[in-house]
């Protein structure tokens, strides 16, 4: 491996470091933003996601 090569392996390593922490960072900011223990909540986001097809049919 030449070492242009290294040095570009080393810093897309470290790129997707950061994306990852960042990443991390927004997904524990919305757990605590979005009420996950709210049982209503929860019931309207299942029947929005397994019966929004069925709601239109007469």
């Amino acid at each position: 491996m030449s070492k242009e090569e290294a040095s570009l392996l080393a810093f897309l390593r470290c790129g997707g470091l950061y994306v990852r922490k960042k990443l991390d960072h927004f997904v524990n900011y919305m757990s605590h933003m979005i009420q996950w223990n709210d049982i209503a909540w929860q019931r309207e986001m299942i029947h929005g996601t397994l019966f929004k097809n069925y709601d239109d049919v007469s």
